[in-house]
């Protein structure tokens, strides 16, 4: 390290996910995964295989030579002949700042997804803050949604969603900052051609938004206890200034990109139906609580429902990998009936949330 490194002052900080030094340098946090023998295992990449014994066949496909946008293809090892089935287009979390569709974490998430719900899963690499700062990672997942739309006629450039894509059972899904960037490609779906391509639904995993300084929905206020009030205000604290470092552009707090219940068009989302998924110890909690509330009052004609994991922080769907546990089993399975538009009935419902 020279001496300019080692006097470089660090002008943001968010937590472990990146740091901003004043000569510009910038520190983000390994993508990891667990290995249950030895602990942690840190691990940066995990390469895509068409032809492997242990995952399922994944390719990544540079989509543009102008901005590099890049998606990581997964499909089911066997797909029967004629077969048709959804495709999940995936989008990462990591406010925006850190993480990667090529990372292990979501390499092995989205193996078992589609594993599980035996779909075609487009896993999204969009540019990343500080380096380009929001717009431009709406701007590149709606290139990769229109890219994946180019496919409609089974005319596209990639085999695999030609031949086995079916176009009238699309999903956008997505944690934490991938789950802001899918409910607003959703709002641009809502309004914007997509050639064919019919949006069946959007999946939003612990979902990273704005929200009021205290709940509106009453099904999150009556959960919340004095501590649970304290750390939420701290964590909106912590979003609200990320938020404004990601998007130095933003018209504020109240930005319909950040805020969905400011927005005077929500009613407008492109799909019928929305499951939400949080975490009972996650951040992202009450906020998801905040939009299933809006969300239904905004006069949007379509069904969204919210499942609440027990005792798990955010990230325990990405970090609980070999074998997946109970929780992560239980949530892949609503999602898998989700995608497969099966509907348990409400008794069904109950016992699964129980």
């Amino acid at each position: 390290m020279d001496s300019g490194e080692e006097y470089a002052a660090v002008v943001h900080d968010f937590q472990s996910y990146v740091k901003v030094y004043s000569d510009g340098r910038v520190e983000r946090e390994m993508d990891y995964v667990i290995d249950y023998e030895t602990g942690f295992l840190k691990l940066d990449f995990q390469p895509a295989s068409v032809d492997d014994d242990v995952w399922l066949p994944s390719k990544d496909v540079k989509i543009s030579s102008e901005t590099d946008v890049s998606v990581r293809l997964f499909k089911p090892k066997t797909i029967a002949p004629g077969e048709k089935i959804p495709i999940v287009i995936y989008f990462h979390g990591g406010f925006f700042v850190s993480q990667s569709a090529f990372g292990a974490l979501y390499h092995y998430f989205l193996d078992s997804l589609v594993t599980e719900a035996n779909v075609i899963a487009v896993s999204v690499e969009y540019r990343r803050a500080p380096e380009q700062f929001l717009p431009v990672a709406y701007d590149d997942s709606w290139e990769a949604v229109k890219w994946v739309a180019s496919h409609c006629a089974q005319k596209g450039p990639e085999e695999w969603l030609n031949e086995y894509g079916d176009f009238e059972r699309v999903y956008f899904a997505g944690n934490e900052a991938g789950g802001n960037i899918a409910h607003n490609m959703a709002m641009r779906a809502g309004s914007d051609s997509l050639d064919g391509l019919k949006l069946s639904g959007l999946v939003l995993l612990n979902p990273f938004f704005g929200a009021p300084e205290e709940p509106i929905s009453e099904e999150a206020s009556e959960q919340r206890s004095d501590m649970d009030a304290l750390m939420s205000r701290g964590q909106k604290m912590w979003n609200d200034e990320l938020w404004q470092f990601v998007n130095p552009e933003t018209s504020g707090l109240d930005d319909p990109l950040y805020n969905p219940g400011a927005d005077p068009n929500l009613s407008s989302l492109g799909c019928s139906r929305v499951l939400v998924w949080v975490a009972e110890l996650g951040n992202s909690k009450v906020w998801g609580y905040n939009y299933k509330d809006v969300l239904s009052k905004s006069g949007w004609d379509g069904k969204v429902e919210i499942r609440e994991t027990k005792d798990t922080g955010s990230m325990f769907f990405l970090v609980d990998t070999v074998p997946r546990g109970d929780d992560t089993m239980v949530m892949l399975r609503k999602v898998t009936s989700f995608v497969n538009q099966k509907w348990e009935d409400p008794e069904e419902e109950d016992e699964e949330e129980a």
